[in-house]
């Protein structure tokens, strides 16, 4: 079955119940939806929760290898943008990531390198050091 922007919401919230209530709150918001869906997979990250880790990126590998284009979109600037391979919890998740969602992942920091001038990595860190000056 084909993920598209009507059913992304009810094959994550069947793949993760937990997040249901989060989900149905952000009905037909597909960026929003795997937002929640990435800071799920963050929390299991920093609670070193392997096992959720893992669940969450075989979901989500899943949906990129079946869906439609605004998904994938969303899957990509929604979920993989967040990922950021310089700090332990980033770098649990990319470890976690599929051939497919890493290229996926090499693709887009490529593309905001090249036309936004700065890569994923560290932008999480940057961020931060650039609030507290």
């Amino acid at each position: 079955m084909a993920v598209t922007s009507a059913n992304v919401g009810s094959v994550i919230a069947g793949a993760i119940p937990e997040l249901r209530a989060d989900i149905e709150e952000d009905e037909g918001l597909v960026h929003l939806i795997f937002m929640e869906l990435f800071c799920w997979t963050e929390s299991a990250a920093q609670g070193e929760k392997s096992d959720e880790v893992s669940k969450a990126i075989r979901l989500v590998d899943s949906i990129f290898r079946d869906c439609d284009a605004d998904v994938k979109n969303a899957l990509t600037v929604s979920f993989l943008e967040n990922v950021d391979p310089e700090n332990s919890v980033g770098q649990r998740i990319f470890d976690a990531l599929t051939p497919e969602l890493r290229s996926q992942w090499h693709e887009l920091d490529g593309y905001m390198a090249q036309q936004v001038g700065k890569s994923l990595r560290g932008r999480v860190t940057k961020k931060a050091n650039s609030e507290k000056s």
